[in-house]
């Protein structure tokens, strides 16, 4: 009855969704999908309340949980109309704000073959959420499949395959941005990163240096420890840019390259202005940060100790695993250090699979030590993690040791 409503005037949509919304009973709303899908496989197409009603459908279906029946109806729909352009592409953007990472990238690939921009916004998305995924689990501690460093490695690629193919889509500069921050936080590389930063600059026909080139210029100092020269670079890009993530960004490491030159106020400063969005990744990176700060001012006013421990936490960013392992023997021999338990994590949430054994070793040590700690709780999950990784490796070793006395 309420459907029937709607297609007599499209306009009450708004009234009907209300009266859903006071309800708020899951098997009521799973209820009302099936009853209005059925609607709608009646309905013409090119109805013009049909659209309305859709936008309901998608919406019950989000409510519930029932993704994949999203998705399979929002393609059949933007298969059979032109009315229904971009809906799977919007449905994407919501699978991944939901943590859908999988369905959000079948939901881009539906555009594989578009002739239109709109596929190279969609293999765009398609890189962001392949990063985001593996942020996620690499935030949340998840073990699973697959693994962090493969969406990472998915998303690079992704974007290489969008600037090959698309080098003069509109929104080259961000795939670029992206494939530099790749380049220097995923693989530490920075004749990578150099690369990306001469294809940036390359697409100023006068030479002028943009909030881009200024951005990716002082991230590649900021690796390469050149402090003065990155905040110099950082200051320029914020001035230049009207792009809210890009400033987010250069914020966040132009806090970095304070911290690490050893002005923590300054740090804090920049940091500041970056909490204000809660949203935002960097946001919750910059409590963090403003916290080990805090934390370090008021346990030693020379900040020796957060000076040892960003030295340490460089090291980690940097890619420096052997060099940031030999700098935390503090992190065992000294626990009532301020930072003891933060290291122990970070240890736990950087270092690669290969280095489980020394990262197991040192949690074994530390982890009973934070019992009143607010990270106790995952200290003692990546243990857990850690420990499941070597017996991973164990049976690797036992199976391919296996096939070695198979084969002769």
């Amino acid at each position: 009855e309420l459907y029937e409503f709607v297609i007599g005037d499209p306009q009450a949509m708004l009234k009907v969704q209300q009266r859903l919304l006071r309800m708020r009973e899951t098997s009521l709303y799973e209820i009302a999908a099936v009853e209005l899908e059925d609607r709608l496989f009646t309905l013409d197409e090119d109805h013009e309340a049909y659209g309305q009603l859709f936008q309901l459908l998608s919406w019950l279906y989000l409510e519930t949980e029932n993704y994949d029946r999203a998705l399979r109806f929002a393609r059949r729909y933007e298969s059979r109309t032109d009315r229904a352009r971009q809906q799977v592409y919007v449905l994407g953007l919501k699978f991944r704000s939901a943590h859908q990472y999988e369905l959000a990238i079948d939901a881009f690939r539906f555009y594989e073959q578009d002739d239109s921009n709109l596929r190279w916004r969609a293999l765009e998305e398609m890189g962001t959420t392949y990063r985001e995924w593996a942020v996620y689990i690499e935030e949340k501690g998840l073990i699973q499949r697959p693994a962090s460093s493969e969406l990472y490695d998915q998303s690079y690629q992704t974007y290489e395959e969008l600037y090959e193919a698309a080098p003069s889509y509109s929104n080259t500069e961000n795939v670029l941005i992206s494939l530099l921050d790749l380049s220097l936080d995923v693989y530490h590389d920075t004749i990578l990163a150099r690369q990306w930063l001469e294809a940036l600059q390359g697409r100023s026909g006068d030479g002028a240096e943009t909030a881009y080139t200024h951005y990716a210029s002082g991230r590649v100092h900021l690796f390469e420890e050149e402090y003065r020269l990155a905040r110099q670079r950082f200051t320029r890009a914020d001035r230049l840019t009207q792009d809210a993530n890009l400033s987010e960004k250069i914020r966040y490491h132009a806090s970095l390259a304070d911290l690490f030159a050893g002005d923590a106020e300054f740090a804090v400063i920049q940091l500041a202005s970056l909490q204000r969005r809660s949203s935002s990744w960097y946001a919750n990176e910059a409590i963090t940060l403003e916290q080990w700060i805090q934390s370090g001012l008021r346990a030693d006013s020379t900040g020796s100790k957060l000076q040892e421990f960003t030295s340490f936490y460089r090291r980690l960013l940097q890619g420096q695993y052997d060099e940031a392992l030999d700098q935390s023997g503090w992190v065992t021999g000294q626990p009532d250090h301020p930072f003891a338990s933060h290291a122990s994590l970070q240890l736990a949430r950087r270092l690669p699979s290969s280095y489980a054994p020394q990262t197991y070793s040192i949690l074994q040590q530390t982890t009973s030590l934070f019992e009143s700690s607010p990270i106790h709780e995952r200290l003692l999950w990546e243990q857990a993690k850690l420990a499941r990784v070597l017996m991973d490796h164990s049976s690797n070793g036992d199976s391919s040791k296996s096939d070695n006395r198979n084969s002769n």
